[in-house]
């Protein structure tokens, strides 16, 4: 697993809209407060490498996982490496480091 500080993240993000990110926080979370754009979801207790294949457009390149602060993120990692996964990228600071740094959020349901 790799890790990606909140800034370098936002920055690639930003030249490469298309990067595939992978939110595992719950799904209230998730209402609450998101990264604005296209953002896969899946909490963290239903992380698994088929689930996780199946979202994906692009298996090859890397995915980049987000939680709240990035505990999450590397919880979900370490299982998906366990089954085989590779390409991972924790966000670290998470979805709270890209709020602060004025990422595009989107809020409420």
């Amino acid at each position: 697993m790799q890790m990606i500080a909140a800034p370098a993240f936002l920055a690639k993000r930003a030249a490469q809209p298309d990067l595939e990110v992978l939110d595992v926080r719950t799904e209230e979370e998730v209402k609450a407060l998101r990264l604005a754009g296209d953002v896969y979801y899946l909490p963290l207790d239903c992380i698994e490498a088929a689930a996780v294949r199946a979202l994906r457009k692009k298996p090859d390149e890397d995915l980049y996982l987000l939680c709240r602060t990035a505990n999450r993120s590397r919880m979900a990692a370490q299982i998906l490496e366990d089954q085989g996964a590779r390409n991972l990228v924790v966000v670290q600071g998470g979805i709270e480091a890209c709020a602060a740094l004025g990422a595009p959020m989107l809020r409420g349901a």
